[in-house]
């Protein structure tokens, strides 16, 4: 292999030569030790372009890959054809460590709005993703009382889909709208009622104590 008789200085030479990331990708990909030698620059080329790998690894949870972007500078608000981020995928699908290395960076988008208008914060609500949520409750700027498109919050939701800690905890911060409506009118408390969920009387009951 020719890397195994170039110099570690040549091989980067040859390696930043490549203009388009999927030339350095190809090279990566021949051997072991082109891998290990070029991997950073490939992460480097992908933050000043499409921070694709960002997106990526927030969508499935890999903390290590999320770092690696991050440290080359990968753009947090970049976002996929429906409008979603790194941190909005990383709260919708509960990945709490990606979450955390995200919230590092101010420019996240906390409060950012994917195509139908729901933020981080509603998807890991509505999810029960309980310790993302909260997390993200302890950061005074995330706005708790999101609407979406037709007006559900992530305490509507949270309730709706029966996850009694979610609401539970929502509640205890003392932030959330507990009186909201919906563009049907339903409130949190509507919601819950007719959940059909085994906790959904407990619920209720948290929910009309608290309006």
């Amino acid at each position: 292999m020719f890397s195994r008789h170039l110099p570690v200085e040549l091989v980067l030479l040859i390696g930043t030569c490549l203009d388009a990331e999927k030339d350095v990708n190809a090279l990566c990909q021949t051997t072991r030790e082109l891998h290990e030698l070029l991997n950073p620059y490939l992460y480097h080329i992908n933050a000043q372009t499409s921070s694709s790998a960002l997106l990526w690894a927030a969508t499935r949870g890999s903390a290590h890959t999320v770092q690696m972007a991050l440290q080359e500078g990968a753009n947090t608000q970049v976002k996929d054809s429906m409008s979603r981020s790194p941190l909005y995928w990383a709260a919708a699908n509960g990945h709490e460590a990606v979450v955390r290395l995200l919230l590092e960076h101010e420019e996240a988008g906390v409060n950012s709005r994917d195509k139908w208008c729901h933020s981080p914060f509603f998807r890991a609500a509505e999810n029960g993703h309980m310790a993302v949520v909260k997390l993200l409750l302890g950061r005074d700027y995330v706005d708790v009382n999101s609407n979406d498109y037709i007006g559900r919050t992530p305490l509507s939701r949270a309730a709706q889909y029966g996850h009694e800690a979610v609401v539970k905890l929502l509640l205890e911060s003392k932030r959330v709208d507990v009186t909201s409506k919906d563009q049907s009118g339903r409130t949190s408390l509507c919601w819950a009622t007719g959940s059909g969920h085994e906790g959904a009387p407990g619920m209720a009951m948290r929910l009309w104590l608290g309006s």
